[in-house]
């Protein structure tokens, strides 16, 4: 029964992270297109679902970010490959987009 339990919740979360990513993905040379946007409309696109606008929503899990004790690196790491149940979006966001948006989240504190 856990197990069951456990795969439904596996395929649930894989589900909400291709919808945050709009079933998409995005080759290293499509990300540049996309770098002109702005972190707060990064966080918007991306973030925003499980995160909340004020970081403190906690939708399957996700932390709430005006607490968050990580460095701008753990961070980057984070939202490069993910952790538990959040997807890694290093594929759907450029590397400048990634780096943008990781200081953002200190806005929320």
């Amino acid at each position: 029964m856990k197990k069951k339990i456990n795969l439904i919740f596996a395929f649930v979360c894989v589900t909400i992270g291709l919808i945050a990513c709009n079933g998409t993905s995005k080759s290293k040379e499509d990300s540049t297109i996309t770098t002109n946007r702005d972190a707060g409309e990064i966080y918007t696109a991306y973030c925003v679902q499980c995160h909340g606008a004020d970081g403190k929503k906690g939708t399957l899990g996700a932390k709430d970010l005006t607490i968050t004790t990580l460095s701008f690196q753990e961070k980057v790491d984070v939202i490069s490959n993910g952790r538990r149940s959040m997807p890694g979006y290093k594929s759907s966001m450029s590397t400048k987009e990634i780096e943008n948006v990781a200081p953002f989240i200190e806005n929320l504190k």
